[in-house]
């Protein structure tokens, strides 16, 4: 295979693909692409599947208000992405037909553009069918200025829109249906012209900037610990409080509950060779705040990674209550990752740092399901590196720029595309 040469993504139930490329550039090409696929796929069961702890054990919940929430909100971002491409309308004007002399008859029938709106509008409708007051639910949450800007649009004009019941049939002068029309045509305009103001230019530039500082600060963590120690065990686990508990998510108990847990592992009382952590809040509506963690030890000490994880999650159940919060073990997926950035990574293992950048690239992103409004409590940290020894651990490195793999894996801004990589 040529060197870029495109490489169609791999299929969601196609089989893991061999682990040893065939070449260097072979390795650039389809192993960030499955990467990308496979934390991706993390990302999903991370953001909407729901861990349920039972007394017969472990099950995941597919069908919750988070799943169908962060569906939504997809087809939203992709609809306020289709219509800022151009300033086409979302409904075209067919040949007209003449019944009659000095008769003309307009014809619309909906674009693909219009399709994709008039979908948004019908499953709008749907939810607020189902559930009237579900968007009074979200009163003290923040969305993404994307999805901020479309549900005011839907509360305007989702109601027309939706009235369209057939969308293949075109509607004609003077029919019910021309109302959608004029209702798509406004639908448009009035997206265009919020997302082009300076108010939304100036929310989402914050929003990108917070998320490359993020970024930067976590790497620059990275850095620091790599520099010290050339191999370091990777922990990822995701805490939660218990559906029944999700109350207390809100609360300052559950910052001082975090607090306490962070103090536990940094001080050694959960897992020895502690050098570093980053972590990250979300807030869902059934699962309510949960923590996503990254955890940082010696990998010349430690080696169990599914082990000392679960450790670190029953560690968080006796802090906050065993009867009020649970765990998921993110080593527990390892196998559909292969190149994760989990377990064992080494100062020069392209693989496991291109999985590493990706999973810093997740837990730095900002466009979590439900953002709470709490003015400037911070939902993104990373700690301080701690170093308890002076010398570097290991053996001396063969090379003067040893850390040379690192930079350029991690080069670059938060939104560099992995396969932009040359190695």
């Amino acid at each position: 295979m040529q060197r870029g040469q495109s490489v169609q993504p791999l299929p969601a139930l196609a089989p893991n693909p061999p682990l040893e490329p065939e070449g260097e550039d072979d390795y650039v090409d389809q192993r960030t692409q499955d990467i990308l696929r496979r934390e991706r796929q993390h990302q999903l069961a991370a953001e909407r599947h729901f861990c349920h702890h039972t007394d017969d054990g472990q099950r995941f919940l597919a069908d919750t208000q988070d799943r169908t929430l962060k569906e939504f909100m997809d087809q939203l971002t992709g609809a306020h992405k289709a219509l800022l491409v151009n300033d086409r309308s979302p409904v075209r004007n067919i040949s007209s037909w003449r019944p009659a002399p000095a008769m003309v008859v307009g014809q619309y029938e909906l674009s693909g553009l219009g399709k994709l709106l008039h979908a948004c509008c019908v499953r709008y409708l749907t939810l607020e069918e189902r559930t009237p007051d579900w968007l009074c639910a979200y009163i003290d949450y923040v969305f993404s200025p994307q999805v901020t800007v479309m549900l005011r649009a839907l509360q305007r004009w989702a109601k027309p829109i939706g009235l369209w019941l057939e969308a293949g049939v075109p509607a004609c002068d003077g029919s019910p249906d021309m109302d959608a029309v004029h209702a798509l045509n406004r639908f448009a305009r009035f997206v265009r012209r919020a997302s082009r103001s300076w108010r939304f230019i100036n929310e989402c530039r914050k929003i990108d900037r917070q998320a490359n500082d993020n970024f930067s600060s976590g790497r620059k963590l990275l850095f620091e610990l790599f520099s010290h120690c050339s191999r370091l065990l990777v922990l990822r686990v995701d805490l939660y409080f218990r559906p029944w508990a999700k109350a207390l998510g809100v609360s300052q108990e559950a910052d001082d509950l975090i607090e306490k847990f962070y103090r536990r592992l940094r001080d050694g009382r959960i897992v020895d060779d502690y050098l570093g952590a980053i972590y990250k809040r979300e807030d869902g509506i059934n699962r309510g705040a949960h923590w996503h963690w990254l955890i940082v030890l010696d990998g010349h000490r430690r080696r169990d990674a599914y082990g000392l994880t679960r450790r670190i999650g029953e560690d968080w159940m006796r802090v906050a209550g065993v009867n009020r919060s649970s765990y998921f073990n993110c080593y527990v997926r390892a196998p559909s990752f292969k190149f994760n950035g989990l377990g064992l990574v080494h100062v020069c293992d392209t693989k496991k740092l291109l999985g590493l950048r990706a999973a810093l690239v997740y837990l730095t992103k900002r466009d979590c399901v439900l953002k709470l409004h709490s003015g400037k409590d911070q939902h993104f940290r990373r700690s301080k590196p701690r170093h308890k020894d002076k010398k570097q651990r290991g053996a001396p490195r063969r090379s003067p720029d040893s850390m040379a793999t690192l930079r350029r894996v991690f080069a670059g801004r938060r939104d560099r595309p992995l396969d932009a990589i040359t190695l």
